[in-house]
């Protein structure tokens, strides 16, 4: 008899009303979705190497080679640039945690 829950005068007022959630209905299989899906990605993969032929004429291969090789170059300055950014800013605020990042000549001469 001691073990069973009572309500008290405050728990109205503490908990807050059930909101009903409505679930949604699932309609689509797997066979739909994975249309939809090749729809989307593929015809654009399609349309897009149509347009570099259509353009490049018998220099497709050529074109998607340069573009390739100009893509790579951009990536890998991008991952270079961001080493070189962390690098610079890293060490000013790792010498609160470790004092040799503070007392370094190189790390105080480049934040001043």
């Amino acid at each position: 008899m001691y073990n069973q829950w009572h309500p008290k005068p405050g728990d109205r007022i503490f908990r807050p009303r059930r909101i009903r959630r409505y679930r949604l209905r699932r309609i689509l299989g797997v066979s739909a979705v994975f249309s939809a899906g090749y729809g989307n990605v593929g015809s654009s993969v399609y349309y897009a190497l149509g347009i570099v032929a259509l353009v490049a004429m018998g220099a497709t291969p050529v074109a998607l080679g340069a573009a390739g090789f100009t893509a790579g170059w951009a990536l890998m300055l991008s991952y270079i640039v961001t080493i070189s950014i962390s690098a610079f800013t890293i060490p000013p605020y790792l010498g609160y945690f470790w004092a040799p990042f503070k007392d370094s000549v190189i790390v105080s001469t480049t934040t001043t």
